[in-house]
């Protein structure tokens, strides 16, 4: 014989009970400013995304706002070889490693300070 319950099952180990909540106007309201908020800040990148990929002939021809013709990575393989590009990440990387380590470093030494002592300008320097 079979039991039908008449009340929701809880949720496995939370105590509260599923229930389908209504679908309000202002939450669909939020959904949609979020997707047209999140399209509108994809768009540059995926133009610039576009526009890497297409041949510069085909831009100089038909201009930049135009359906390219064909795509390829021909672009980003001229730009490794002709730019160089490896002599200047290593030249970044010379000046990024040592800033980020000195900067780590201090910055542990002002925590260590904010955190265990206390003195007049304590809470602004936290938050600076």
């Amino acid at each position: 014989m079979s039991t039908t319950l008449d009340r929701p099952v809880a949720a496995a180990g939370t105590g509260r009970q599923l229930r389908k909540q209504p679908l309000r106007p202002a939450r669909v309201v939020l959904y949609v400013f979020l997707t047209l908020t999140a399209l509108i800040w994809l768009l540059p990148v995926l133009y610039a995304l576009y526009t890497a990929l297409r041949p510069y002939q085909d831009t100089a021809e038909h201009g930049y706002v135009s359906i390219a013709r064909s795509l390829s990575f021909e672009n980003f393989t001229n730009a490794w070889v002709n730019a160089d590009l490896p002599h200047y990440y290593v030249n970044t990387l010379i000046i990024t490693i040592p800033a980020l380590t000195i900067t780590l470093l201090l910055a542990s030494f002002v925590a260590f300070g904010v955190s265990r002592f206390n003195f007049t300008f304590n809470l602004t320097l936290l938050m600076l």
